[in-house]
């Protein structure tokens, strides 16, 4: 891969959501409300912004109803907007209680919510809080709402497309410290050994909390059912890499970190529109990906290196198993679309 990146098509006409449901979380802003305002032009009937904030919420989806191409193409749109905090537990449990009430049908969850912090914080949960919202909140949201996708994938009327999970993950990754850990040399539990503040790195826990998103991808892919049988059928899972892009997402670092961020950003960013077309790519585009795929630049593209050695191997199945464990201590409900 060069310097510049390789530029993003537009997403292809054929693409119709007409009768899809689509929930966004981090849609207020950024990459997520620009991926929902391109959801909307291809004719998704319901989508459900998930937001911290509410009052901004309700400005972002007063927003996209008033684009002229969305009042042309998809006047009829149910745009809802609802609250779900990544930094808690509840939250997340709320907000996926709320969607299994209120929702019949799921065809894509689109989990783009995250953040990037360069000092040590501790969670309600007592998780670092990085690796809580990024990774945690959204694998607990992901195994609540599988029945529901599950659900929806078995319905005659939505076989055209198997309804996808999608996580946005990043090419930092790469750059992630398992390969340089002894962890894996000995039997600590992975969750607790990266809430411990001893064993924080300001530097590589945005790429590890990347790298357990992807991890947990490829293992989620192997447990979410099948099209041979009378029981769950299949969900898609993904993880999708949108490149550099023309967002605030590294406005929380210190200035020494932003300043060479944000040069990068003006020598090479995708707009906030390319970049968002990638998402949207990996949650409609899925018969090209495959199953627990990593996109970047709109192909299936390789993990990190110690992905694939024996070591990185058990580490990803050890990751499932505990997070799995974590989300039915949380809530119960998290382990009964699993199969």
């Amino acid at each position: 891969m060069g310097f510049f990146q390789n530029p993003i098509p537009p997403t292809s006409q054929a693409t119709d959501l007409t009768g899809q449901t689509i929930i966004v979380t981090g849609a207020s802003a950024g990459l997520g409300y620009e991926a929902s305002l391109q959801f909307l032009r291809l004719k998704a009937s319901t989508l459900i912004l998930a937001v911290r904030n509410i009052e901004k919420g309700k400005g972002a989806r007063d927003a996209m109803l008033a684009d002229s191409e969305v009042k042309c193409l998809n006047p009829k749109a149910d745009v809802r907007v609802m609250r779900l905090d990544l930094v808690d537990f509840q939250s997340v449990c709320e907000f996926a209680g709320h969607v299994l009430e209120e929702v019949q049908d799921l065809h894509v969850l689109l989990l783009n919510a995250g953040i990037n912090l360069a000092h040590f914080e501790k969670s309600p949960a007592g998780h670092e809080m990085l690796m809580q919202v990024n990774y945690l909140s959204n694998a607990l949201l992901s195994l609540l709402l599988l029945p529901l996708l599950q659900k929806t994938s078995k319905s005659s009327r939505t076989r055209l497309q198997t309804p996808t999970i999608t996580f946005v993950g990043s090419l930092a990754q790469a750059f992630n410290s398992l390969s340089r850990s002894n962890l894996h040399h000995h039997s600590s539990r992975i969750l607790p050994y990266f809430s411990d503040p001893a064993r924080y790195s300001r530097f590589s826990r945005y790429p590890d909390s990347k790298f357990f998103v992807a991890l947990f991808v490829r293992e989620m892919a192997k447990h979410v059912g099948n099209d041979d049988g009378d029981g769950p059928v299949a969900v898609t899972v993904n993880n999708v890499c949108p490149g550099t892009c023309d967002t605030k997402a590294d406005d929380n670092l210190p200035f020494y970190l932003r300043i060479p961020m944000n040069m990068n950003r003006r020598l090479r960013a995708r707009s906030v529109q390319e970049g968002a077309r990638t998402l949207v790519f990996a949650a409609t585009g899925v018969g090209m990906a495959g199953n627990g795929a990593y996109l970047a630049d709109n192909v299936v593209s390789p993990l990190a290196p110690y992905a694939y050695t024996d070591a990185g191997i058990v580490f990803g199945q050890k990751l499932w198993k505990e997070t799995v464990e974590m989300a039915v201590e949380v809530d119960r409900r998290a382990g009964d679309g699993i199969v």
